[in-house]
């Protein structure tokens, strides 16, 4: 499995958190500019081991996680648009 598939995947989700509507940042690593909400994709664990389908074929195994971050006066508020942004990208 190349770096380039892992690229793709992670790209595809930084994608799909674009697409919500109001988000103001997407990214896969924090950036210094704050802007609110904002969607970071981070990859939290990766592994590889051999798989017995045939041959050297290896079975790898990525978890990415969205963090959502909205800051807003009113922690209900922030909380509120915390949870449509999540339900955005699940749906």
């Amino acid at each position: 499995m190349s770096l380039n598939t892992f690229n793709q995947v992670e790209q595809k989700l930084l994608d799909v958190a674009k697409q919500v509507q109001g988000v103001r940042e997407v990214s896969a690593a924090e950036s210094y500019q704050f802007r609110s909400p904002r969607v970071f994709v981070w990859v939290r664990e990766g592994w590889s081991e051999p798989a017995t389908i045939s041959g050297e074929k290896r079975a790898h195994t990525w978890r990415f996680e969205y963090v959502i971050d909205v800051v807003h006066p009113n922690k209900d508020t922030a909380y509120g648009e915390a949870k449509r942004i999540m339900w955005d990208i699940y749906d």
